[in-house]
């Protein structure tokens, strides 16, 4: 993951890492596992919404890596929250019931459509 803003844009780069590091320490990163069928969803709570990120992908539903991350190729501070949180092993854990899979599918995204 390329984590540094341009060169032009040093205070940039500090405002993520502060914000992702915030997000760490406030045991924001979120994993949801489905049971039995262990399917799972991270999302990073955010200072206005929880947000849907794919580590897997680099892919992160803010606004911020809409605008910033893609046509810039930089991750937003939701990604480089999540792997501080890997590294550091502060990832929580929410186990669900399948059987709730697409009802928290469902409220997610409502959610992430109303922001």
């Amino acid at each position: 993951m390329r984590i540094e803003p341009d060169a032009s844009n040093p205070k940039g780069l500090r405002s993520k890492l502060q914000k992702a590091f915030q997000l760490v320490k406030e045991g924001s990163v979120k994993v949801h596992i489905f049971y039995p069928s262990r399917r799972s969803i991270y999302t990073v709570v955010g200072r206005e919404t929880e947000e849907l990120i794919d580590p897997e992908k680099m892919f992160c539903s803010c606004k911020d890596f809409f605008y910033r991350a893609i046509s810039r190729k930089e991750s937003c501070y939701h990604l480089i929250a999540y792997s501080i949180a890997k590294e550091e092993g502060h990832i929580e854990t929410i186990k669900f019931s399948d059987d709730e899979y697409h009802s928290f599918v469902k409220a997610l995204l409502e959610d992430l459509l109303k922001s």
